[in-house]
């Protein structure tokens, strides 16, 4: 039977529908292609073929730019970037006169802001064919620290930025355009809605308990058993009670902390732990799968609303999310903004964990 869940901290609700997993599917996904090496611009010997660098970590001491672990630079195309006065000035004039005959701004009908901000790409291995639970514990650990490093410098050196989202879309159905290993990190003058439903829960649950949600939620999680594919001294792995997608997983830190900048190297080093093993489990099952990657960590300030507010104060409980491309978006989906998954988190947790 069909069943309604409600994730407390997005406030989404989701339908469960394990029987739609036998409907016949005419139109499989398309399996993932890869770009020649030789083409490949974010390959060792092709530094020259992107923006110049940030930073790099594996030369060790020499001065031969094709050595590096992990690689820093800012994307060709950027979504946001730093003001080029004049047009983003022409945007904002262009909505600041009131329509016509009726005395409103016209920004109350058409708002706009500059799109100021930073975006950069982070290659986070040599290796063409590699991925994200291809790598090792110590590897997987120096680029959650250059991650974290990055978030804090995009905050301190970009002063509209009000909250960085480092992500990474793995696979064609999760938007890779390039099928070399990289994540991006977008720094925004806005802080994004999700994150700002989610720092607004976890306020009211404050308010009315004295107590972190997600900090209760990992307590019976944790006495539950069902939904838990994995945990260590740090860090709880969970298929979420009302997943999105099919085989989500979220990883919640067991300490209360606002901001991956408040992590030190050794929690990330566990996170490295969790998140390989778990990504290794996911990539058995499903082979050549696209899944995203999310890291949602506090903002660096808030703006005057609750829900930024909140995102911004010690309320709020870092995380990182996993969604997997296992289906598309259909009409229901878009025209409801309810999610329909097709297998509950208990049977997605328990195979991940080696039980199905």
């Amino acid at each position: 039977m069909s069943q309604l869940r409600q994730d407390t901290l997005t406030g989404r609700w989701v339908i469960m529908a394990a029987g739609r997993q036998g409907r016949p599917n005419e139109f499989a996904l398309a399996p993932a292609s890869s770009t020649d090496k030789d083409d490949c611009p974010f390959c060792p010997r092709h530094e020259d073929r992107t923006t110049p660098e940030i930073m790099a970590t594996g030369r060790d001491g020499t001065k031969d730019r094709s050595r590096w672990r992990v690689r820093v630079f800012p994307n060709m195309y950027p979504a946001l970037g730093l003001p080029e006065s004049e047009g983003q000035e022409a945007t904002q004039a262009e909505y600041s006169e009131t329509v016509p005959g009726q005395g409103i701004p016209a920004m109350d009908l058409f708002p706009a802001e500059p799109g100021q901000g930073g975006h950069e790409v982070v290659a986070y291995t040599p290796d063409h064919e590699g991925s994200l639970g291809s790598l090792n514990r110590d590897h997987l650990t120096e680029l959650l620290v250059v991650i974290r490093d990055r978030l804090t410098a995009l905050e301190q050196s970009v002063p509209q930025v009000l909250h960085v989202l480092p992500f990474c879309n793995h696979g064609p159905q999760a938007g890779a355009t390039l099928a070399h290993p990289h994540l991006q990190i977008l720094a925004a003058p806005l802080i994004p809605a999700l994150v700002r439903d989610k720092a607004a829960n976890l306020a009211e649950y404050l308010r009315r308990t004295g107590r972190c949600l997600l900090c209760d939620t990992l307590e019976a999680e944790l006495r539950d058993g069902r939904r838990v594919i994995a945990q260590n001294s740090s860090w709880v792995a969970l298929a979420p009670w009302a997943s999105c997608f099919s085989y989500e997983m979220r990883f919640v830190p067991q300490t209360h902390e606002s901001r991956i900048s408040d992590s030190s190297i050794e929690n990330l080093a566990d996170l490295a732990q969790i998140l390989k093993w778990a990504l290794e489990r996911l990539e058995k099952i499903h082979q050549n799968l696209s899944y995203n990657l999310i890291i949602h960590s506090g903002a660096a300030r808030g703006d005057g609303t609750a829900g930024g507010d909140a995102a911004a104060s010690p309320s709020f409980h870092w995380h990182v999310e996993v969604l997997p491309r296992l289906s598309r978006l259909a009409g229901f989906e878009a025209g409801t903004g309810y999610a329909m998954n097709s297998i509950t988190p208990e049977a997605a947790a328990a195979r991940l964990r080696g039980e199905g």
